[in-house]
């Protein structure tokens, strides 16, 4: 083991104290009750300038000071869900705009079970709970731990401080939640390029702080929109009992949607993404979907907004599923001579969806992963077994790689004469811009997106999801996936849905759609709903003469969205739009 190392996270802390000796530092049986008594002091003074900066209790120039001085210029800081923040500079870039967001919530921190664990010269490793409490100004008992509104949750850290003359420096904190919060609670996405950001896009990122960070859920009321749930290998979407739109979308899937009251809650802990962000000003401007103090969506402007993600089907509704979208994918063409065959995405998540109701306007907006094989399977229907013909941006295409198609010809039946054939599109680019009930979209001749409000520091990112709606490695051969990112502000909704495939050294293929729901000042103005569709396709012979990089490194990213391959993906070429996809649109409600 290195000098001041550890064997591996899992060690456990008797093993710890044996592996240590004196060159390496002291563990914790040798440390005085003294120096832990000074990490608790300065842990809690810490937290303590935390609070102050939310809630504005003292000046900013003063409480700058002080963090200042105790925050290393080398700091890191890694988040709940892994996301790195590096340097003072960035810390404090993402807490300048968050000095006193929520002075009207009665917020407080608690740190417990402190216990100096390595010490080595002048730093020692410090591990603490972090549990914070809330409640809403309206309750007039002021001992948060006597309040049954009070709602409590933590995270477990651990922090590297440098000991000095009157208190510590801080050079590093890396924090895990605790059962009784949970990583649902919120996702940690820090502005700028202040690190290791995983996934984001520069337009869809929220905000976070560290150590601190509300968790979205705390405050808000037990009130109930959205729920998801498996039942008999279907994933189904529920919305309160008295949502017009409960039969529509049950007649429109052939299923019968679970139907609660809204003060009847639901466990959906293991359909919540763990990218999700919750802004703690969240109540300022909208109501919050809870469920079992589990936030799954935000109700504001009149719509109701819910998203999920949920496990990766398992073997019962993969064998479902395949059987109903082959039924769908079936040749529909005369003298079809054999009977079409197909494999799902190795990766299928049944719940993962975003929805947006309007139930004044009658009108629903989502995207989900049934409809979204629905829309690639049934384009298979003018495609005859064994040709290459193509429809709607869906063929069969043929990989340099012959192993690759091969393989993707899972459970070949045995018989030899059979008229079965796997034939089907493996890249899995479905057509799919978002399903519509109680409107259709009509072709406009620009974009109507304004994309600056997006850009308006002025207001907060009230709600952040980022999901994934199937994926497919291609047998190490490329990689395809289906991803979701919505952004909710006080003025205008956003989601982006990506299907990206890369076929290594074959082809590139991006279909993006995005929609813009503009919230009107009036409450009885209708929200302008715009939605532009952007098809990206070029083979990797073709690549150089776009002045795009031919190597495989540059585009493999193994499904994580980094900012140089967002870049890559904007420059490769447009290719035209299938009829009825129009590349602007706005829609046009039906009459009620």
């Amino acid at each position: 083991m290195e000098e001041g190392g550890f064997e591996s996270e899992s060690s456990d802390l008797s093993e710890l104290k044996e592996s240590q000796d004196n060159e390496t530092g002291s563990t914790t049986g040798e440390h005085d009750t003294s120096l832990q008594q000074r990490c608790r002091q300065e842990i809690e003074n810490l937290h303590g300038i935390f609070v102050c900066w939310f809630k504005g209790l003292q000046p900013k120039e003063d409480l700058e000071e002080e963090l200042l001085d105790r925050i290393s210029a080398e700091f890191t800081h890694i988040a709940p869900n892994g996301q790195i923040l590096k340097g003072q500079a960035n810390l404090m870039q993402n807490l300048s705009e968050k000095y006193n967001v929520y002075p009207a919530k009665v917020f407080d921190v608690e740190i417990e079970n402190v216990e100096v664990i390595w010490t080595h010269n002048d730093l020692c490793l410090v591990s603490y709970e972090e549990w914070q409490w809330w409640r809403d100004t309206d309750s007039n008992k002021k001992d948060l731990q006597e309040n049954e509104n009070a709602i409590r949750f933590g995270r477990v850290s651990s922090c590297l401080l440098k000991q000095r003359a009157g208190n510590f420096l801080w050079l590093h904190v890396h924090e895990a939640w605790l059962e009784e919060g949970g990583s649902n609670d919120v996702s940690y996405s820090y502005n700028g390029n202040n690190g290791d950001s995983k996934g984001s896009a520069p337009d869809t990122k929220a905000t976070s702080e560290m150590g601190i960070g509300i968790n979205g859920n705390a405050q808000f009321p037990s009130y109930l929109k959205f729920s998801t749930e498996k039942d008999q290998g279907e994933s189904k979407k529920s919305i309160s009992k008295d949502s017009k739109l409960d039969k529509k979308k049950e007649e429109k899937k052939g299923k019968v949607a679970s139907v609660k009251p809204v003060t009847q809650t639901l466990q959906v802990a293991s359909t919540v993404s763990s990218r999700r962000h919750i802004s703690p000003q969240l109540t300022d401007y909208a109501k919050a979907c809870v469920v079992n103090n589990e936030l799954i969506g935000i109700s504001v402007h009149g719509w109701d907004i819910g998203t999920g993600q949920g496990p990766m089907g398992d073997e019962s509704w993969f064998s479902a599923a395949t059987t109903n979208f082959e039924n769908v994918s079936q040749y529909n063409g005369a003298f079809a001579k054999a009977r079409r065959r197909l494999a799902l995405p190795e990766m299928v998540f049944p719940a993962a969806h975003v929805a947006f109701e309007h139930r004044k306007d009658n009108l629903w907006i989502s995207w989900d992963v049934l409809d979204a094989l629905d829309d690639w399977a049934r384009a298979h229907q003018t495609i005859p077994v064994g040709s290459g013909k193509a429809y709607k941006g869906v063929s069969v295409l043929k990989s340099e790689d012959a192993a690759l198609w091969a393989k993707k010809k899972k459970n070949i039946l045995p018989d030899n004469e059979s008229k079965d054939q796997f034939h089907f599109d493996w890249t899995y680019s479905t057509p799919f811009c978002g399903s519509v009930e109680g409107g259709s979209w009509d072709p406009l001749p620009k974009s109507g997106l304004k994309l600056d409000m997006l850009k308006d520091k002025s207001v907060p990112i009230l709600f952040f999801d980022e999901l994934i709606l199937y994926e497919d490695d291609m047998h190490d051969n490329g990689h395809v996936q289906f991803s979701l990112k919505i952004r909710v502000m006080p003025t205008c909704g956003f989601v982006l849905a990506r299907s990206w495939v890369r076929i290594d050294r074959v082809l590139l293929r991006l279909k993006e759609t995005r929609v813009m729901f503009e919230f009107c000042k009036v409450p009885e103005e209708s929200t302008h709903i715009y939605r532009d569709v952007t098809w990206r396709e070029c083979h990797w012979k073709d690549l150089g003469s776009h002045s795009l990089p031919t190597d495989l490194r540059s585009w493999a990213s193994e499904g994580q969205e980094t900012p140089q391959l967002a870049m890559l993906m904007a420059k490769l070429p447009e290719i035209e739009l299938p009829r009825g996809i129009h590349k602007h649109a706005v829609l046009k409600r039906s009459p009620k």
